[in-house]
């Protein structure tokens, strides 16, 4: 399997890093501009308290946000339920692309029962080597490919 308690143990502690870096980060400006403001002239404790909260908006946004969505997207495929299909690949991207602005996900179509369906992979986990023409077993959670147990050239 793909996804394992260790992974998502690694991602929260990832958001927790990137959580408290934004916090000190916050709590050290807003202490040096308080200081600023009550000895000095009160526009450099507030520029000095614009800086900081710029720097933490920084970090939360580009790390800890991102952060935290994998960490849930992680923790839905450890808790969730997951299901086996298999059909020939119709199709498999070469390049991640960004699902719901979140995560970045490689694109992988198959034939299921007659119905064309795109499952996705996660682009942390590198590149899928799945081509078009063979057949695969997938394991997935909702749309999200979880393992890939099987795939063998179809028969021609």
């Amino acid at each position: 399997m793909i996804y394992n308690k260790e992974e998502q143990m690694q991602a929260q502690q990832q958001y927790k890093k990137y959580m408290t870096i934004s916090i000190v980060v916050i709590i050290v400006f807003a202490v040096v501009a308080f200081a600023f403001m009550a000895r000095m002239t009160q526009w450099k404790g507030a520029l000095f308290l614009s800086v900081g909260v710029c720097i933490a908006i920084f970090i939360l946004t580009i790390y800890a946000l991102p952060s935290l969505s994998y960490y849930k997207f992680v923790t839905d495929i450890v808790q969730g339920r997951s299901r086996e299909i298999h059909g020939p690949i119709l199709k498999a991207d070469d390049k991640p692309v960004y699902k719901d602005n979140k995560l970045l996900f490689y694109e992988i179509w198959i034939k299921e029962d007659d119905v064309e369906r795109m499952l996705l992979f996660d682009a942390n986990k590198g590149n899928p080597e799945l081509e078009a023409g063979y057949e695969a077993v997938f394991k997935v959670y909702e749309n999200y490919i979880i393992d890939v147990k099987g795939k063998r050239k179809k028969p021609s």
